[in-house]
């Protein structure tokens, strides 16, 4: 193991990488980090059209989508880089609770958080709010995306939601190993 100290002066939340080389880190009060040789060198990322209202937000995740795309998500804000973590660009989109969770499969990709589940099906240019009523007091940690392309998301009250379809597999049926017939004595009949 080696420890790099004080890359930052921040707390740091999130770390992901897009390649062998190429990472980013993000935390507290809107902290984000790149590296391009595999974490020998941090340095600080340049932020874009971030509005002033969300100056000092913090972000909580960050996932690469390829080797240069990546998605940031934290306190109601979600950012996109395309150059490896060097620059992150604010993207619009409806998150108005602090984004904790963050998964993507392909292009599609899922957010979610207390109360709010967001989709992206372009890489992360564009959000929709897909939370379901069933479900929105639950505070959701985490979320997966599986094989299928269908979320699944976990959080507190030991709740997990998903839209995938709805599957059971039922148990083989038993086959005795052996059966035998005995006498009913003292039965008269037999």
């Amino acid at each position: 193991w080696t420890t790099t100290q004080n890359v930052v002066n921040k707390t740091l939340r999130g770390i992901a990488f897009g390649s062998a080389t190429v990472g980013a880190a993000v935390g507290a009060g809107r902290v984000a980090v790149y590296t391009t040789n595999g974490g020998t060198t941090w340095t600080p990322a340049t932020f874009n059209g971030v509005p002033t209202t969300k100056a000092t937000v913090g972000l909580r995740n960050v996932k690469f989508l390829n080797a240069t795309t990546a998605i940031a998500v934290g306190d109601s804000i979600i950012l996109k880089s395309t150059d490896g973590g060097a620059n992150w660009n604010y993207v619009t989109s409806p998150a108005t609770k602090t984004l904790v969770g963050l998964d993507f499969r392909g292009s599609t990709g899922f957010a979610v958080t207390q109360a709010q589940f967001l989709k992206s099906t372009d890489n992360g240019d564009t959000w929709s709010d897909i939370t379901d009523l069933g479900w929105h007091n639950f505070t959701l940690n985490a979320v997966a995306v599986d094989l299928g392309g269908n979320p699944w998301a976990a959080g507190l009250q030991t709740t997990i939601v998903t839209s995938a379809p709805v599957t059971a597999v039922d148990g083989e049926a038993e086959i005795p190993v052996s059966f035998a017939l005995d006498q009913n004595f003292p039965n008269p009949f037999n």
